[in-house]
């Protein structure tokens, strides 16, 4: 058989040997932890009065928060902090929070 009827042999089996389970049970896993750790951090800016949150939004980080604009209007605001979600990035977003005045 040449390669191209390999390929569509496999299409209509639907049956594929380039995934691989355990990629996608580490991916589950990281988000878990990664969730988890959002919410230990929300909880230490809840401890510590900071009226910000982190959240996840199509996998990036965001804060959320009522904050006035500069016509004195207060209102939610999601703001990006152009980090993905990824645990390295979770102390980025933290310090950017404590450090940018965003808990006042």
């Amino acid at each position: 058989m040449n390669k191209k009827s390999e390929i569509v042999n496999k299409i209509k089996s639907g049956v594929s040997r380039l995934t691989r389970s355990s990629g996608a049970t580490n991916s589950e896993l990281n988000s878990e932890l990664v969730t988890k750790n959002i919410e230990e951090i929300n909880q230490k800016f809840k401890e510590r009065r900071i009226k910000a949150k982190i959240f996840v939004k199509q996998n990036n980080l965001y804060i959320r928060g009522t904050y006035t604009d500069s016509k004195g209007i207060r209102k939610e605001r999601k703001i990006p902090l152009r980090l993905t979600t990824d645990i390295s990035n979770l102390v980025s977003a933290e310090a950017r929070v404590t450090n940018a005045g965003y808990g006042n």
